[in-house]
């Protein structure tokens, strides 16, 4: 069950979402490698940032219905995420570093209260704790 913080919390999160995705976006094409591309071509960067920008943005809707829905959505994106990206090379650290980079940008980008902040870091610690389990960590 959401509650009026956490509804609260996405809709905030809605509205940062330009900058969000785009901060965000920036540092994954920064420190996450290159899956699945030849390197060597040209555009294989212009490539990778928009893989890493279709992540970032499957990630922020993820975490609205966190916030908003059934929790089971998200167990159901896991799931699906180990199952079909892991064999691509897609490792939970790579998940792991998304869920931080995500929740650090978002909580620089708002003057957040402290309950707001709380609602945030278990949000960050529910999606860790179901994204490790999914890839058996």
């Amino acid at each position: 069950m959401t509650t009026i913080l956490e509804h609260k919390i996405a809709d905030h999160l809605a509205h940062l979402r330009p900058a969000l995705l785009n901060q965000v976006t920036e540092r994954l094409a920064t420190n996450l490698p290159m899956l699945g591309i030849d390197q060597t071509l040209v555009g294989a960067y212009v490539t990778h940032y928009q893989q890493m920008q279709a992540t970032a943005e499957r990630f922020h809707e993820l975490v609205l219905l966190a916030a908003e829905l059934d929790w089971l959505l998200v167990v159901f994106e896991y799931t699906w995420t180990a199952r079909v990206l892991q064999p691509m090379g897609v490792t939970w650290a790579h998940q792991a570093l998304l869920i931080k980079t995500y929740f650090a940008v978002a909580r620089r980008l708002a003057n957040w209260s402290a309950e707001e902040l709380a609602v945030l870091d278990d949000l960050a610690e529910r999606l860790r704790e179901e994204g490790a389990r999914a890839y058996k960590v």
